[in-house]
Protein backbone atom coordinates (compact mmCIF):
# COMPACT_ATOMS: atom_id res chain seq x y z
CA UNK A 1 0.00 0.00 0.00
CA UNK A 2 1.19 3.44 -0.96
CA UNK A 3 1.66 6.52 2.07
CA UNK A 4 -0.98 8.05 -0.04
CA UNK A 5 -3.18 5.00 0.59
CA UNK A 6 -2.14 4.55 4.12
CA UNK A 7 -3.05 8.65 4.90
CA UNK A 8 -6.39 8.19 3.52
CA UNK A 9 -7.27 4.77 5.04
CA UNK A 10 -6.30 6.13 8.44
CA UNK A 11 -9.00 5.40 11.02
CA UNK A 12 -8.40 7.30 13.91
CA UNK A 13 -11.38 5.45 15.61
CA UNK A 14 -9.71 2.07 15.79
CA UNK A 15 -5.77 3.66 15.17
CA UNK A 16 -3.19 5.41 17.22
CA UNK A 17 -2.76 9.07 15.49
CA UNK A 18 1.04 8.68 17.21
CA UNK A 19 1.83 5.76 15.98
CA UNK A 20 1.06 5.86 12.36
CA UNK A 21 3.07 8.93 12.44
CA UNK A 22 6.34 7.61 13.30
CA UNK A 23 5.72 4.32 11.46
CA UNK A 24 5.55 6.71 8.20
CA UNK A 25 7.45 10.17 9.21
CA UNK A 26 10.38 9.08 11.64
CA UNK A 27 12.35 6.25 8.54
CA UNK A 28 12.00 8.22 5.92
CA UNK A 29 15.24 10.90 5.09
CA UNK A 30 12.76 13.36 3.24
CA UNK A 31 10.22 13.48 6.04
CA UNK A 32 13.08 14.15 8.86
CA UNK A 33 12.27 17.89 9.32
CA UNK A 34 8.67 17.03 9.65
CA UNK A 35 8.65 14.06 11.59
CA UNK A 36 9.97 16.52 14.21
CA UNK A 37 7.74 19.09 13.71
CA UNK A 38 5.02 16.53 14.57
CA UNK A 39 6.38 15.45 17.45
CA UNK A 40 6.18 19.35 18.70
CA UNK A 41 2.37 18.87 18.02
CA UNK A 42 1.60 15.75 19.54
CA UNK A 43 3.39 16.73 23.44
CA UNK A 44 1.46 20.06 23.26
CA UNK A 45 -1.07 19.92 26.25
CA UNK A 46 -4.45 20.04 25.00
CA UNK A 47 -6.18 19.98 28.99
CA UNK A 48 -7.42 23.68 30.68
CA UNK A 49 -5.73 22.63 33.70
CA UNK A 50 -4.16 25.85 33.85
CA UNK A 51 -7.11 27.92 32.70
CA UNK A 52 -9.38 25.90 35.98
CA UNK A 53 -6.29 26.63 38.41
CA UNK A 54 -6.69 30.25 37.45
CA UNK A 55 -10.38 30.31 38.18
CA UNK A 56 -9.44 28.37 41.19
CA UNK A 57 -7.64 31.29 42.54
CA UNK A 58 -9.62 33.80 41.94
CA UNK A 59 -12.41 31.62 43.86
CA UNK A 60 -9.25 31.98 47.09
CA UNK A 61 -8.73 35.54 46.78
CA UNK A 62 -12.03 37.02 45.86
CA UNK A 63 -14.45 38.36 48.93
CA UNK A 64 -18.06 39.94 48.66
CA UNK A 65 -17.55 43.35 47.02
CA UNK A 66 -14.00 43.11 45.48
CA UNK A 67 -13.68 45.34 42.19
CA UNK A 68 -12.11 44.35 39.56
CA UNK A 69 -8.93 46.01 39.67
CA UNK A 70 -8.48 44.42 43.21
CA UNK A 71 -8.66 41.59 41.71
CA UNK A 72 -6.43 41.96 39.67
CA UNK A 73 -4.10 43.08 41.61
CA UNK A 74 -4.05 40.41 44.32
CA UNK A 75 -4.05 37.99 41.00
CA UNK A 76 -0.72 39.64 40.03
CA UNK A 77 0.89 39.27 43.29
CA UNK A 78 -0.24 35.78 43.69
CA UNK A 79 1.12 35.08 40.42
CA UNK A 80 4.50 36.33 41.54
CA UNK A 81 5.03 34.52 44.69
CA UNK A 82 4.27 31.48 42.77
CA UNK A 83 6.84 32.32 40.41
CA UNK A 84 9.54 32.75 42.79
CA UNK A 85 8.76 29.79 44.67
CA UNK A 86 7.24 31.19 47.91
CA UNK A 87 7.43 34.27 49.93
CA UNK A 88 10.74 33.80 51.51
CA UNK A 89 11.84 34.03 48.01
CA UNK A 90 10.35 37.68 47.10
CA UNK A 91 13.30 40.42 46.61
CA UNK A 92 12.13 43.13 49.05
CA UNK A 93 13.98 45.80 47.02
CA UNK A 94 13.69 50.02 47.87
CA UNK A 95 11.26 50.25 45.26
CA UNK A 96 8.91 47.82 46.52
CA UNK A 97 8.80 49.79 49.65
CA UNK A 98 8.68 53.21 47.98
CA UNK A 99 5.55 51.85 45.79
CA UNK A 100 3.89 50.05 49.31
CA UNK A 101 4.56 53.37 51.03
CA UNK A 102 3.06 55.62 48.37
CA UNK A 103 0.14 53.17 48.02
CA UNK A 104 -2.82 55.45 49.85
CA UNK A 105 -1.84 58.34 47.91
CA UNK A 106 -2.19 56.67 44.52
CA UNK A 107 -4.99 55.48 45.68
CA UNK A 108 -6.40 58.89 46.73
CA UNK A 109 -5.21 60.03 43.33
CA UNK A 110 -6.99 57.12 41.73
CA UNK A 111 -10.58 58.18 43.68
CA UNK A 112 -9.84 61.87 42.39
CA UNK A 113 -9.52 60.33 38.72
CA UNK A 114 -12.42 58.40 38.88
CA UNK A 115 -14.23 61.64 40.57
CA UNK A 116 -13.23 63.83 37.94
CA UNK A 117 -14.36 61.20 34.98
CA UNK A 118 -18.12 60.90 36.36
CA UNK A 119 -18.19 65.00 36.37
CA UNK A 120 -17.04 64.61 32.83
CA UNK A 121 -19.01 61.94 31.84
CA UNK A 122 -21.96 63.68 33.38
CA UNK A 123 -21.05 66.81 32.14
CA UNK A 124 -21.00 64.61 28.73
CA UNK A 125 -24.81 63.76 29.01
CA UNK A 126 -25.90 66.88 30.27
CA UNK A 127 -24.84 68.36 26.93
CA UNK A 128 -26.07 65.29 25.12
CA UNK A 129 -29.38 65.84 26.38
CA UNK A 130 -29.91 69.07 25.73
CA UNK A 131 -28.38 69.23 22.02
CA UNK A 132 -31.19 66.43 21.98
CA UNK A 133 -33.69 69.47 23.29
CA UNK A 134 -32.69 71.89 20.50
CA UNK A 135 -32.71 68.91 17.76
CA UNK A 136 -36.56 68.32 18.62
CA UNK A 137 -37.33 72.20 19.45
CA UNK A 138 -35.30 72.53 15.66
CA UNK A 139 -37.72 69.69 14.00
CA UNK A 140 -41.05 70.74 15.69
CA UNK A 141 -40.37 74.82 14.33
CA UNK A 142 -40.11 73.22 10.99
CA UNK A 143 -43.02 71.96 11.23
CA UNK A 144 -44.64 74.46 12.47
CA UNK A 145 -43.54 77.12 9.76
CA UNK A 146 -44.56 74.78 7.15
CA UNK A 147 -48.43 74.66 8.98
CA UNK A 148 -47.95 77.85 8.77
CA UNK A 149 -47.03 79.02 5.22
CA UNK A 150 -50.20 76.07 4.28
CA UNK A 151 -52.63 78.36 6.25
CA UNK A 152 -51.52 81.12 4.87
CA UNK A 153 -51.68 80.27 1.56
CA UNK A 154 -54.72 78.66 1.76
CA UNK A 155 -56.51 81.77 3.13
CA UNK A 156 -55.09 83.64 1.01
CA UNK A 157 -56.43 81.20 -1.97
CA UNK A 158 -60.32 81.37 -0.06
CA UNK A 159 -59.95 85.14 -0.15
CA UNK A 160 -59.08 85.40 -3.59
CA UNK A 161 -62.31 82.90 -4.45
CA UNK A 162 -64.83 84.90 -2.25
CA UNK A 163 -63.31 88.45 -3.80
CA UNK A 164 -63.90 86.60 -7.84
CA UNK A 165 -67.01 84.61 -6.47
CA UNK A 166 -68.78 86.78 -4.44
CA UNK A 167 -69.30 84.15 -2.22
CA UNK A 168 -69.28 85.11 1.84
CA UNK A 169 -68.39 81.46 3.21
CA UNK A 170 -65.12 81.93 1.23
CA UNK A 171 -64.02 85.21 3.17
CA UNK A 172 -65.62 83.45 6.76
CA UNK A 173 -63.51 80.26 5.85
CA UNK A 174 -60.51 82.68 4.69
CA UNK A 175 -60.57 84.15 8.14
CA UNK A 176 -61.06 81.07 9.95
CA UNK A 177 -58.09 80.17 8.64
CA UNK A 178 -56.07 83.53 9.08
CA UNK A 179 -57.38 83.10 13.03
CA UNK A 180 -55.49 79.26 13.11
CA UNK A 181 -52.36 80.73 12.14
CA UNK A 182 -52.38 83.66 14.23
CA UNK A 183 -52.51 80.75 16.74
CA UNK A 184 -49.93 79.27 15.15
CA UNK A 185 -47.18 82.20 15.01
CA UNK A 186 -48.11 82.54 18.83
CA UNK A 187 -46.85 78.66 19.17
CA UNK A 188 -44.04 79.69 16.99
CA UNK A 189 -42.62 82.40 18.88
CA UNK A 190 -43.14 80.26 22.50
CA UNK A 191 -40.83 77.38 20.32
CA UNK A 192 -38.00 80.53 19.37
CA UNK A 193 -37.90 81.86 22.62
CA UNK A 194 -37.31 77.96 24.04
CA UNK A 195 -34.86 77.63 21.62
CA UNK A 196 -33.21 80.56 22.01
CA UNK A 197 -33.02 79.74 25.87
CA UNK A 198 -31.76 75.59 25.36
CA UNK A 199 -28.83 77.36 23.07
CA UNK A 200 -27.73 79.66 25.61
CA UNK A 201 -27.83 77.19 28.12
CA UNK A 202 -25.86 74.75 25.60
CA UNK A 203 -23.51 77.48 25.48
CA UNK A 204 -23.22 78.46 29.35
CA UNK A 205 -22.34 74.65 29.98
CA UNK A 206 -18.81 73.56 30.61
Amino acid sequence: MSASDSFRDFNPQSGRLDEFYQEHLSNKAECRHLWEVVKLVLILSHGQASVERGFSVNKEVMVENLKEHSLIAQRVINDHVHSVGGLLNIAYTKELFLSAASARQKYHMYLDDQKHLKQDEKKTQKRKGMMEEITQIKAKKKRMEEDLRVLMKSADHNAEKAESQGQLSFLSKSNGLRRAAKEKERHLETLERQLTDKLQELKDTP
